[in-house]
């Protein structure tokens, strides 16, 4: 099965995702945490903060992330991923055209997927990389998973890197990078964890044990 790392190195197949609502110590702290653990990659995806706090919170995070040289992803807000510098723009699958985002913000820009055609249709449009799901149960979907087959459908189709979300734990993380997927995201795994940095070394160790 080939690979869909073409734009984004190994050390960036976990994607961390804020949520405030399951967090069980302040984001800052959390991802310091993670990312001294390891991980690289964190997506601020807050869609209840007004613009100010969320810039704030973005300037916050964007710090944090600098100090351990990761990447910061800002969910669905154009304006506060200029404002901030932010290593990339994730855009949800209803959000403005990626060409669109493209035309004003220079670093990177994916988008959520939830079949082949918007795949394919977020690569003709120039996206860097995907997030694909729900893969598997998660309390955060009331609906059913799309499951394994529709991943490896979705990374087959697309030569751009693929990250699979919904349900991902240390334990099904290889299964996802097994049908083709070039990393996975996370939010309650990391977010929610007693010990943030034991749960990212594991969702790590098992990424790698994946190639």
């Amino acid at each position: 099965m080939r690979s869909n790392a073409t734009t984004l190195g190994n050390e960036l197949r976990l994607m961390l995702i804020t949520n405030r609502a399951v967090a069980v110590q302040p984001l800052e702290k959390i991802l310091d945490e993670a990312f001294a653990s390891g991980a690289r990659l964190a997506q601020l995806r807050e869609k209840n903060l007004d613009a100010k706090p969320l810039l704030t919170l973005a300037r916050s995070l964007r710090d944090v992330a600098s100090s351990h040289d990761a990447k910061l992803l800002v969910n669905g807000r154009l304006d506060i991923a200029l404002a901030v510098d932010a290593d990339g723009l994730h855009l949800p699958e209803d959000s403005l055209p990626v060409q669109t985002a493209k035309k004003f913000f220079r670093n990177l820009v994916g988008r959520s997927v939830h079949n082949v055609a918007g795949a394919l249709d977020a690569e003709r449009s120039g996206a860097d990389y995907l997030v694909f799901g729900h893969v598997f149960e998660t309390v955060s979907k009331a609906s059913e998973p799309r499951g394994l087959n529709a991943l490896e459908a979705v990374c087959k189709a697309v030569s751009i890197p693929v990250y699979a979300v919904g349900g991902i734990t240390p334990e099904n993380a290889r299964r996802c990078l097994e049908r083709g997927a070039f990393g996975v995201a996370t939010m309650n795994g990391v977010m929610s964890a007693i010990d943030a940095r034991a749960v990212t070394v594991a969702y790590l160790d098992a990424l790698r044990c994946g190639r």
